[in-house]
């Protein structure tokens, strides 16, 4: 049996998304998507901190590497590594806002940390969409997703001479500021 789509589900498709305005974070440039459904930009895996890997897996964050040209965010990274997968180089934020240009006012920023008891949980479960909705467009959000488990929480006195304890929660504030 033969499958098709019908044409008008394919050109809903092809226009589902549109390619959203470069921003300029300071060590990078971005480009993400905006959806034709909600006329909301989003942009994912906006990294925030050196990949936690070698030498930086114990430690603090480290500023993110500059990197050339425009970096594609169009597409959810894996969640930090946990029980059930993921990755180390994980330290990545999206940021949603309203309409398919940057905000020409200032707007509140919403930053969502998501929950799991510090075990499970990633930015890639979460929508801004829908915060963004919620408040009527009014605000700017940002989820980002953190170390966790022994990765992001492992103690001890080797950790504690060579390392740094709750690495997970360092990087709710990493050393670098942002600008749009």
């Amino acid at each position: 049996m033969r499958t098709s789509i019908p044409l008008l589900a394919f050109l809903s498709l092809a226009v589902a998304q549109a390619p959203a305005p470069i921003i300029d974070v300071g060590n990078a440039k971005y480009q993400g998507i905006v959806s034709a459904a909600t006329n909301i930009s989003n942009y994912y895996g906006i990294r925030y901190a050196a990949a936690p890997v070698g030498d930086l897996r114990f430690r603090a964050p480290q500023d993110p590497p500059a990197l050339a040209g425009v970096q594609k965010a169009t597409v959810k990274q894996q969640q930090c590594l946990q029980g059930r997968g993921g990755g180390e180089d994980c330290l990545f934020l999206n940021v949603h806002f309203p309409g398919s240009t940057v905000p020409t006012c200032l707007l509140p920023v919403v930053v969502w940390i998501h929950g799991g008891g510090y075990l499970i949980g990633g930015a890639a479960s979460w929508n801004g969409g829908d915060l963004i909705s919620e408040a009527k467009n009014g605000v700017v959000a940002v989820i980002i997703q953190y170390r966790l488990g022994v990765f992001g929480f492992l103690a001890g006195s080797q950790v504690k001479a060579n390392g740094a304890l709750n690495a997970g929660l360092r990087e709710y504030s990493p050393a670098t500021t942002y600008h749009s």
